[in-house]
C-alpha cells in the first residue's frame, strides 16, 4: 500500500471516529488543538461539533475567533451568530465584542462605521465590563473619534484605575488637548 493511500485511510478512520463523539467532546478536542497551535484541525473539529449542535453560542464564538485573522468576513458572520445565540446583552456575550469588532476592522475602512456601532452597542449593554469598554474606546480612537474615545477611557479608568494602558491613553489625550488649545 502506498503512503498516500495509508494516509487517506487513516484520515477516513479518524473522521469516522470523531463523528461518534458528542458535541462537547468535540469542543474539548478543538480546544486541545488550539492549545497545540493547530488551528485548522481545531476549526474542522468545531464544525463537527456545530453539525451536532447548530447555533451553540460557545462553539460559534470559538470558531469565529479562529477566523478573525485569516477570514474576517467569515469570522464576522460566525461571531454575529454567536452573539445572537447567546444574547447580545448576556454577560457571556461580553467577551465576543472584541473579536467581532476586530473582524470588522480587518475588512477595511468601509466597515469602520459598523465597527463603531458594535463597539457602542457593547459599551451600552456591558457598561461595567472593562474589556468591552476598552475595545469601544480603542475603536473610537482608531476611527478618529478622539473625544468619544477619551470619555470611554475615563470610564475604564474609573472602573480600574490600575489599568495602565487606559490611563496612558487618557494622559496622552489630555496632553494633546492642552497643546492644541
Amino acid at each position: 500500500m502506498c503512503l498516500c493511500a495509508l494516509s487517506s485511510t487513516l484520515q477516513l478512520e479518524a473522521d469516522t471516529a470523531l463523528k461518534t463523539l458528542s458535541a462537547q467532546q468535540l469542543y474539548e478536542i478543538a480546544v486541545s488543538f488550539i492549545n497545540e497551535n493547530t488551528y485548522d484541525q481545531a476549526a474542522q473539529v468545531l464544525q463537527l461539533a456545530l453539525d451536532k449542535e447548530p447555533g451553540n453560542g460557545e462553539y460559534l464564538q470559538l470558531l469565529g475567533s479562529l477566523y478573525v485573522a485569516t477570514d474576517p468576513s467569515y469570522a464576522e458572520k460566525v461571531l454575529y451568530a454567536a452573539l445572537d445565540s447567546l444574547g447580545w446583552s448576556r454577560a457571556s456575550s461580553a467577551a465576543i465584542y472584541g473579536n467581532y469588532i476586530e473582524s470588522l476592522r480587518r475588512q477595511g475602512p468601509s466597515r469602520a462605521e459598523d465597527a463603531i456601532a458594535v463597539a457602542l452597542k457593547g459599551a451600552e449593554l456591558h457598561g461595567s465590563q472593562l474589556n468591552v469598554l476598552f475595545n469601544a474606546a480603542m475603536t473610537l480612537q482608531f476611527t478618529g473619534r478622539f473625544e468619544d474615545a477619551y470619555e470611554i477611557y475615563l470610564r475604564v479608568h474609573d472602573i480600574a484605575p490600575y489599568f495602565e494602558e487606559a490611563w496612558e491613553r487618557v494622559r496622552k489625550h489630555e496632553t494633546r488637548y492642552v497643546f492644541i488649545c
